[in-house]
């Protein structure tokens, strides 16, 4: 794990500064666990099964999927895609609509304990166009 280093009274810029010095994977840690923390925080007035949905709607997509993903479109962006690099982009494109629509299915799931609609519980969650892929 890379270390960041930092002062003990820092300000939120300030340690966001820092945190724009971590590797992606790392960072993807970091994101985890910050969603994982803000869930605890919200278990208080949450069932259990509206706490493990949320932490399942809020799971990213892999480091290294991302990474993989953004690498091999920028290959095929500039037509310098082989062809088992075109095969690996597809099953990277499945993967990643895989993982869409069983957070499309937990948000489904949530919006019914609820009684909302889908978009409604977006609304409410502040769930914006995922800001991958």
């Amino acid at each position: 794990m890379a270390s960041i280093q930092i002062t003990s009274h820092i300000t939120v810029d300030e340690l966001l500064q820092s945190v724009e010095q971590l590797s992606t994977s790392d960072l993807e840690k970091i994101v985890q666990h910050i969603l994982t923390l803000r869930a605890r925080r919200n278990v208080s007035h949450l069932s259990a099964e509206e706490s493990d949905l949320l932490l399942k709607i809020n799971q990213p997509i892999e480091a290294s999927v991302q990474e993989k993903y953004n690498e091999l479109w920028a290959k095929k962006e500039n037509d310098d895609l082989s062809a088992d690099e075109h095969q690996e982009l597809l099953s990277l494109i499945e993967k990643i609509e895989l993982a869409d629509a069983q957070r499309v299915l937990h948000l489904g799931e949530l919006a019914n304990l609820r009684g909302l609609s889908i978009d409604e519980l977006k609304k409410d969650l502040g769930i914006t166009k995922a800001s991958y892929v």
